[in-house]
């Protein structure tokens, strides 16, 4: 029992006043976000073209081989945008995020064109540069809309997941 004795007369006593520092009353230092050079900029636009434009034909490859949407092609795209800008040497943050999302955007629209001109003109039997200037976005609706289900919509989870871990980290 005498150990018990102890051990109250260790917590009975105050504990000694904290050493004032001459950084207590500073406020916290907030990270700078780091100035991004203008090459930078011209090589992340050309990134982003590249992104936009390539994956959009490869898109529309897949689209007619398959006969299909191919919807699953957003995880390509959004992995391609986010890896594109990584090595491009734009740093991590939020305006990578947004800069993937709205290359993956782009391609979407970009892809939904040309998938619905080579779908539409393989049916008329046009082949996608002449197909494409005869679309009407009414048209392109209509191929949306007998072409893609609820369950195509499923695939934005996995982009938008893909799209934020490349894009923050």
């Amino acid at each position: 029992m005498s150990g018990s004795g102890a051990c109250a007369a260790a917590y009975s006593t105050p504990p000694a006043p904290l050493a004032r520092s001459r950084f207590v009353n500073k406020p916290p230092a907030t990270p700078q976000a780091p100035r991004i050079r203008p090459a930078t900029w011209l090589l992340v636009a050309g990134c982003a073209g590249v992104a936009v434009l390539g994956l959009a034909a490869v898109w529309m490859a897949v689209a007619v081989h398959f006969r299909s949407p191919s919807v699953w092609m957003l995880l390509v795209v959004t992995l391609d945008a986010a890896l594109l800008l990584r090595l491009a040497g734009l740093p991590a943050g939020r305006l990578r995020y947004a800069l993937v999302a709205a290359i993956s955007v782009l391609t979407v629209l970009a892809a939904v064109l040309l998938v619905s001109a080579s779908q539409i003109g393989l049916g008329m039997g046009l082949p996608v540069q002449h197909a494409l200037p005869a679309l009407s976005p009414g048209l392109v609706g209509l191929y949306l809309q007998s072409q893609l289900q609820w369950s195509d919509a499923l695939w934005l989870l996995p982009s938008g997941w893909l799209a934020w871990r490349f894009g923050r980290r």
